[in-house]
C-alpha cells in the first residue's frame, strides 16, 4: 500500500484562491455513508445557490476545480455560531437538516455549507476548526503520535502510520530518536 500524503490543512488554498466549506456536527456520530450524504447535500445547495446568484464565484470556484474542504464542530451551537457569523460577512451558507430516515433524529442539523467563495474570506470564519477525518484516519494519527511521542519505533509500525509523522512534527513533536540519536527512522520494522 502507499504511503499517504499528510493530511492537508483548510488553510493550504492560496488567500485569492475560492473553495467551498461545509462545516459537520461530530456530535451526532454519523456513519460515513451518512456522513458523505450530508455533505453532499450542503456542497449541492451551495454551488446550486451560487451559479444562480453570484455566478462570478461560481465560474472562479468551478473553473479552478470545485475545492470542497470538510471541517469539523462538536455541537449544535457550535455550528450555528460558525453560519452566524459567516452570514454576517457575507458569505452564503446552507444549513442542513436530515428527514431523519435512517440514523438520526427528523430535523437534526447535521451540517452547513459555506461559499463558494475567496478561500481568504471563508478561512476568516474557519481558519480555527479542524478537518474531519475518517474514523481509520484518527487511528493512524493517533498510532503515529504514540510512535513520536515514545521518541523512537520500537515495532512494526504500518506506513499509514508512518505517514501521519510530518503532521505531528509540524506541531512541534520531536523527531530524534532518543535510542539511536538519529531521525525518526521509518525503515525498521516497517511493514507495508
Amino acid at each position: 500500500m502507499p504511503a499517504m500524503s499528510p493530511p492537508m490543512s483548510a488553510s493550504a488554498f492560496r488567500s485569492d484562491e475560492y473553495k467551498l466549506v461545509v462545516v459537520v456536527r461530530k456530535d451526532l456520530k454519523m456513519g460515513k455513508g451518512k456522513l458523505a450524504a450530508q455533505v453532499a447535500h450542503a456542497a449541492v445547495e451551495c454551488a446550486l445557490y451560487s451559479e444562480k446568484k453570484d455566478r462570478r464565484s461560481f465560474d472562479k470556484w468551478h473553473d479552478s476545480g470545485q475545492a470542497k474542504v470538510v471541517l469539523k464542530v462538536d455541537t449544535l451551537e457550535e455550528l450555528m455560531r460558525v453560519v452566524a457569523e459567516a452570514k454576517s460577512v457575507g458569505l452564503h451558507t446552507s444549513v442542513i437538516t436530515d428527514a431523519g430516515r435512517t440514523q438520526i433524529e427528523p430535523g437534526s442539523v447535521t451540517c452547513a455549507g459555506i461559499g463558494p467563495a475567496v478561500a481568504g474570506d471563508i478561512d476568516r470564519v474557519t481558519g480555527d476548526l479542524k478537518m474531519c477525518r475518517s474514523p481509520q484516519d484518527e487511528d493512524a494519527s493517533h498510532a503515529a503520535r504514540r510512535v513520536v511521542e515514545a521518541g523512537h519505533v520500537s515495532e512494526p509500525v504500518p506506513v499509514e502510520t508512518l505517514s501521519a509523522i510530518p503532521s505531528l512534527v509540524a506541531e512541534g513533536r520531536p523527531t530524534i530518536c532518543r535510542a539511536c540519536t538519529s531521525r525518526a527512522h521509518p525503515r525498521p520494522g516497517l511493514r507495508r
